[in-house]
C-alpha cells in the first residue's frame, strides 16, 4: 500500500502565477484602476459578463480583467536530475528527514486579458510582455519542511489577439489577448525518515583463509 502524502504543489504554483498578475493597473478617465485577477478560463469569464444584469446598480463583474488556468501537464526529460540526490530537513541523533530529487514537469498555462476597450487591454499587455525575455525566473520554497528552495521558470510562448468587433451594433465588443505560458515545475515524492549511519566497521580478511579477519577498523560515518 502506498503512503499518503501531499505537498500541495499545484496549489502553490497557482498562487505563484496568480501573484504575478495581481498588481496591474490601467489609467482610465484620469484614474488608476486595479485589474482583477481570477482563476478560470476565458469562456467562463465571458459567460459571466454576458449574464450580468445591466439594470442592476450594485457591484457586478466589470471589464477589463485577467483570467488564467492550467491547461495541461507533460514530463520534461531535458530537466531530469540525479535521482540519488536528497534534500535533507530536520534531524535527530539517529535519523533525518530526506526528500529525493523531484520529477520535472511542464505546465501549460493559458492567460486571458479580456476587455471591451482596446486601449484598456493594450495597457495591461504592455506591462506584462517586457517582464518575459521570454522566460521569468522565480525562486520559491516549494517544500518548507525540508527548506527546498528552487528556481522555477515561467516562459511566455505566444500571444493571440481576438477582437469581437463584428456582430450587431447592440452587442458588446470584447477584445481578448490570450497569452500561452509554460511553467517549468517540479513534483516531489514523500518525505522519508532515514536512519543515520553513525559508525562503519571495515574488516580485512586473510587471502588464504577467507574466514580469518586480520585487521578491523571502525570509523565515524554520520551519513544516511
Amino acid at each position: 500500500m502506498s503512503t499518503y502524502f501531499s505537498h500541495q504543489l499545484t496549489k502553490k504554483y497557482i498562487v505563484i502565477v496568480g501573484s504575478l498578475f495581481d498588481d496591474y493597473r490601467i489609467l482610465k478617465d484620469g484614474k488608476f484602476i486595479k485589474i482583477p485577477v481570477s482563476y478560470g478560463g476565458k469562456s467562463k469569464i465571458i459567460e459571466r459578463y454576458n449574464r450580468r444584469d445591466v439594470s442592476f446598480k450594485g457591484v457586478q463583474m466589470t471589464l477589463p480583467r485577467i483570467g488564467f488556468e492550467f491547461s495541461g501537464f507533460y514530463y520534461d526529460k531535458e530537466r531530469k536530475l540525479n535521482r540519488l540526490h536528497q534534500f535533507v530537513g530536520t534531524s535527530t541523533e539517529s535519523s533525518v528527514n530526506a526528500l529525493y530529487t523531484p520529477v520535472p514537469y511542464n505546465i501549460n498555462i493559458t492567460t486571458s486579458i479580456i476587455g471591451n476597450k482596446n486601449n484598456d487591454v493594450v495597457q495591461i499587455a504592455e506591462q506584462i510582455i517586457p517582464k518575459f525575455t521570454p522566460d521569468l525566473k522565480i525562486t520559491s520554497n516549494l517544500v518548507p519542511e525540508n527548506n527546498v528552495n528552487l528556481d522555477i521558470s515561467l516562459c511566455l510562448n505566444s500571444i493571440y489577439i481576438e477582437d469581437g468587433y463584428e456582430g450587431l451594433i447592440t452587442d458588446d465588443r470584447l477584445i481578448t489577448y490570450t497569452m500561452n505560458f509554460t511553467l517549468k515545475a517540479y513534483y516531489f515524492r514523500e518525505i522519508t525518515d532515514k536512519k543515520i549511519i553513525l559508525e562503519e566497521t571495515v574488516n580485512f580478511y586473510d587471502f588464504d583463509e577467507p574466514d580469518t579477519i586480520i585487521f578491523s577498523d571502525t570509523i565515524t560515518a554520520n551519513t544516511i
